[in-house]
């Protein structure tokens, strides 16, 4: 048997031991950890300037992080949201993935689907006139239907592996939560969104572009879970390029390009507060690792981790391991660190 679930569950990763993981978290630590003081300090003064003269607290941080990098890059979400039209995010995604991959994504309309906004998609590459592969495309929220997750607002579904054998090609479902059309105007993205579309359609493409024979092996089966979300991943980094960000942006009624300052702005506006950001998930993923190798009551470890991973101070209230779904109702458990290892 194994001492601990984190021991039992490091012989699925790629990682290897759970000393491979601390170290590579301690290390990630020590960058983040004196920039995050750093970024509070600022977030402090920056509050102060506007009559907010109490210290901040945890709660506080993501209004006046949200006025700062409004006023610092003129970053407003709303107003970037009509840059980015959905049908022509989809079109310059797939142009892009017939760049890179030398793949064309042709819809297909005589496949029924479970609604009339899902679209059937095949996929071809150079080596054959049929298709390689196939996929569902459910873009929109629907109430009552679907389970909306504000956080993580999209999924992609393995439905049939290749498999040689069989003649069988991959088939998949990307199921998103995006802002149905409205009043003629069509869905309109965040940025937030635009990369949530990128990084779940890389994922996608795991599955769907598979050169492997076997089921078992295929695409995304039996792959080592912390590098399960690479290519999704490397997706996301191409939002980040000058030129794929024009292609895939113009405003939804006069198509104008996204405005220059803002696309110079882009790797500004993501790395605002990263230092924070990645103290916060570098915490999450001891705090998982902890909880699964321990049997010290919960409380008593976020009292320990919290001021090494934090500026601000715990507030004796805060429960928040009670909602970290991802690792008692999702299947994250001893693995939330997988996020943070695929970036790497």
């Amino acid at each position: 048997g194994y001492e601990t679930y984190v021991d039992m569950s490091m012989e699925t990763k790629m990682a290897g031991s759970v000393e491979n993981v601390n170290n590579i978290l301690d290390s990630l630590l020590e960058s983040a950890r004196s920039m995050q003081d750093v970024e509070i300090e600022l977030l402090q003064r920056f509050a102060a300037e506007r009559g907010f003269d109490v210290k901040l607290e945890h709660w506080d941080i993501p209004y006046w992080q949200r006025k700062q990098k409004w006023s610092l890059y003129n970053f407003d979400e709303d107003k970037i949201r009509e840059y980015f039209p959905l049908p022509r995010v989809i079109n310059s995604l797939f142009n892009l993935c017939s760049q890179l991959f030398k793949i064309q994504i042709v819809e297909r309309s005589d496949i029924h689907t479970w609604h009339k906004d899902v679209k059937f998609y095949d996929v071809y590459d150079e080596s054959r006139n049929t298709p390689v592969s196939a996929f569902y495309l459910d873009p929109y929220a629907r109430q009552d239907q679907k389970i909306r997750v504000y956080d993580d607002a999209g999924w992609h579904i393995s439905i049939r592996n290749k498999c040689t054998v069989t003649s069988t090609d991959p088939l998949s479902a990307l199921i998103f939560n995006f802002q149905a059309p409205v009043e003629g105007r069509p869905s309109l993205l965040s940025l937030n969104e635009v990369g949530v579309l990128f990084q779940r359609f890389g994922h996608s493409l795991r599955h769907l572009l598979t050169k492997a024979n076997y089921s078992e092996v295929a695409g995304i089966s039996n792959v080592e879970w912390d590098a399960a979300e690479v290519c999704g991943q490397v997706m996301t980094h191409w939002l980040y390029d000058p030129h794929t960000i024009q292609a895939i942006s113009g405003h939804y009624s006069t198509d104008e390009p996204l405005p220059e300052d803002i696309v110079k702005n882009l790797q500004n506006i993501r790395g605002h507060m990263s230092g924070y950001t990645l103290c916060k998930e570098l915490y999450l993923s001891k705090l998982d690792l902890e909880l699964h190798s321990k049997k010290t009551f919960w409380r008593d470890i976020v009292r320990e981790l919290w001021p090494k991973y934090h500026a601000l101070p715990f507030d004796k209230y805060d429960s928040h391991p009670l909602s970290f779904t991802k690792i008692f109702s999702e299947e994250w458990g001893a693995a939330y660190y997988c996020h943070l290892w695929s970036k790497m």
